[in-house]
């Protein structure tokens, strides 16, 4: 299905990022543990461990949803404006590391699913998915590494074996901010936008007074 020939893509990167945003931002219904943003750093110690492998990365591109228009899904409504937020200072975190790259986002409301599964495909050095069952089938298919964010728990045992069995398939693990902490719609529970952006920037431990020491990020429940 990612074939240049069904898919065609002109312009593809040396690396890229699928950024799960969106419903990873909050939780209706006080669950949402397993999806999240991760910090900058993380993003930036994968490229540079590919670029030490596989050579100078020269192009980075990110994949995510649309911020605006009628493609917005129906519950990431309400969450685009810091979805938008984190992903262009994603893309200046990634300039500031890889200052001669050419960095892009991808997210075009004409841009069809199958594109950016072919983007990631196509990833000539390496290609880094977070939480999401969008990625494995494409990281395990493309043309460099494939670093995918260690499941949780026991589902997704084949992801472990695979990781195991191919080279260039790995997993990896990495501190998360998820949506149950950024804004827990059931409790009314809600970080600031600026204390999101200050997380992922720094990693601070202690964002809105909830220590983050481990991957994933739980919470107790306020009293």
């Amino acid at each position: 299905l990612a074939s240049p020939l069904v898919v065609p893509i002109l312009d593809n990167d040396d690396a890229v990022i699928h950024l799960r945003l969106g419903d990873g931002l909050y939780s209706s219904v006080g669950t949402n543990e397993e999806k999240g943003v991760f910090p900058h750093k993380t993003y930036i110690n994968l490229l540079m461990q590919a670029q030490q492998e596989k050579g100078t990365i020269s192009s980075i591109c990110i994949v995510t949803a649309p911020f605006k228009g009628s493609n917005v899904r129906s519950f990431d409504v309400g969450y685009t404006s810091l979805s938008e937020e984190i992903a262009l200072d994603l893309l200046n975190a990634l300039q500031n590391a890889f200052p001669k790259a050419k960095i892009s986002i991808h997210n075009s409301p004409e841009e069809t699913i199958m594109e950016s599964l072919a983007r990631v495909v196509h990833a000539r050095k390496v290609a880094v998915c977070g939480c999401s069952t969008f990625c494995p089938y494409p990281l395990l298919a493309t043309e460099g590494i494939g670093f995918m964010y260690n499941p949780v728990g026991a589902q997704n045992q084949w992801v472990r074996n695979a990781a195991k069995r191919y080279d260039d398939f790995r997993l990896f693990e990495t501190p998360m901010l998820n949506g149950l902490m950024i804004s827990n719609e059931k409790t009314g529970w809600r970080l600031d936008h600026a204390l999101v952006i200050d997380w992922v920037r720094n990693q601070d431990p202690n964002v809105g007074n909830v220590d983050i020491i481990e991957a994933p990020i739980f919470r107790e429940p306020k009293p």
